[in-house]
């Protein structure tokens, strides 16, 4: 897997000379895409001490050659997938691009204070590359689509559930790394699973909307699992429910076509909803 890193560019672009149009000309497919969907062109870069810069690009680089082994030993090829590593504007923990027939997963380093973010998260991006180059209907052209609650679902639980398997950790860990404390996690899992039934069935309701105003995707506060990352658990029950009963091999998970994956999660949803009324 090539590696693509910026931080020389960053290092002699953004901190020395504070030519961030300069900075962004070194990858624009990269700074289009990101600004575009992730970030804004009104809003700066985050600053990050040269030293802090070239220490974290070191882990990560390892980080990745460690992971690419246990998706080697997983049966997962990564040919046609690359990683860049750069600074962006602390809105993402990264994704995947398309860039001509190369799939590119992007990685800014400011979103990586520890050694097990680095590894849990880096893993779950390279996935969501890999999902889009087996079914590249996942992917997305548009704000509508990257917002489709059905697309978000299906992709998030299936990078989130094969993290799982390709590390060998926990729900929490796949889920928050060490992004919250562990009794955080712990209470968050207890209302996630509280209110599952309420969860199904608002992401049934939903299942198709584009709607931004819906934050089960999101961090946006604390206090409201609808809108705390808690479609990220749903999503994990969906794919850990459809790789187990269907007995789909963790390489063809990613080969389902969109519309058979989206009547899967339907079903699914609707049973679930079903149960609880019985």
């Amino acid at each position: 897997m090539e590696i693509r890193d910026l931080t020389d560019d960053y290092a002699k672009f953004a901190i020395e000379s504070g030519d961030l149009q300069g900075y962004q000309e070194t990858y624009p497919e990269l700074f289009r895409h990101y600004l575009q969907y992730w970030g804004s062109s009104k809003t700066g870069f985050a600053r990050l001490s040269e030293r802090l810069l070239r220490r974290r690009s070191r882990l990560i680089r390892r980080m990745i050659g460690d992971i690419e082994s246990l998706m080697l030993k997983s049966g997962f090829t990564l040919t046609g997938i690359e990683a860049v590593l750069f600074v962006g504007q602390r809105t993402s923990n990264g994704h995947a691009l398309r860039d001509g027939d190369s799939w590119i997963v992007w990685l800014p380093l400011e979103a990586y204070p520890t050694a097990l973010q680095m590894r849990v998260f880096v893993t779950h991006e390279i996935l969501h590359a890999l999902h889009y180059r087996e079914s590249p209907d996942f992917y997305f052209d548009s704000m509508a689509e990257k917002r489709s609650v059905v697309r978000r679902l299906i992709t998030e639980g299936v990078a989130t559930w094969l993290t799982m398997r390709v590390l060998g950790i926990d729900e929490r860990t796949a889920l928050w790394a060490d992004y919250i404390p562990r009794r955080k996690i712990r209470a968050w899992l207890q209302e996630c699973k509280a209110k599952e039934h309420e969860l199904c069935k608002f992401i049934l309701e939903n299942l198709f909307s584009s709607d931004p105003a819906i934050g089960v995707f999101y961090a946006k506060d604390a206090d409201d699992i609808f809108n705390y990352r808690a479609g990220y658990y749903i999503g994990l029950k969906l794919i850990k429910h459809i790789a187990t009963s269907e007995k789909i091999t963790r390489r063809n998970l990613l080969a389902i076509p969109r519309k058979d994956f989206e009547t899967l999660a339907k079903i699914w949803l609707e049973d679930r909803v079903r149960q609880r009324r019985r």
